[in-house]
């Protein structure tokens, strides 16, 4: 048996509403309500995800090409669905459109693959692409939906 997710009758009133307003008319992701057993934790968390995938210095769509590949490696159904229907929405694919976003990728699937193990050389490649900025979101990234979809495969019933 796993944490049992929240009914929406059980969520706090203001709670449900952030969680139907993010996810506009469609059902409440089963982690969001497993959080929601935590309030004060669900809000923060959403927060600090927002902030990490929508600003800064990192395109926003290499972002969510980001977590699609970790989630892919980490063989999490949730989080590639969730953030590959984000990309069609937007009429992306979640191929990498140029050197760079390959570059990104493959950087992510080894970090994944090798529970952040990269090699100097891989570093080296993402350089020439990439500052330290951007570097750094990169792997914030990475290790939020490391995270994530370690979670899901925990307390989700996937």
């Amino acid at each position: 048996m796993r944490v049992r997710p929240l009914t929406n009758e059980e969520i706090l009133e203001i709670v449900l509403e952030m969680l139907v307003n993010r996810f506009k008319g469609r059902e409440n992701p089963a982690a969001y309500r497993i959080l929601a057993r935590n309030p004060v934790l669900l809000m923060k968390f959403a927060e600090f995800r927002d902030e990490m995938m929508m600003n800064g210095k990192l395109d926003s769509i290499l972002k969510e090409k980001i977590a699609i590949k970790v989630s892919t490696v980490n063989e999490c159904n949730p989080c590639y669905v969730s953030h590959k229907m984000k990309l069609e929405i937007s009429g992306r694919s979640e191929n990498a459109k140029d050197e760079k976003e390959r570059a990104a990728l493959r950087f992510a699937e080894l970090a994944a693959m090798n529970r952040g193990k990269v090699s100097d050389e891989m570093f080296a490649e993402l350089f020439k692409h990439f500052s330290e900025e951007e570097m750094l979101e990169i792997t914030l990234v990475i290790s939020l939906y490391m995270f994530l979809n370690t979670f899901n495969s925990l307390l989700v019933d996937v």
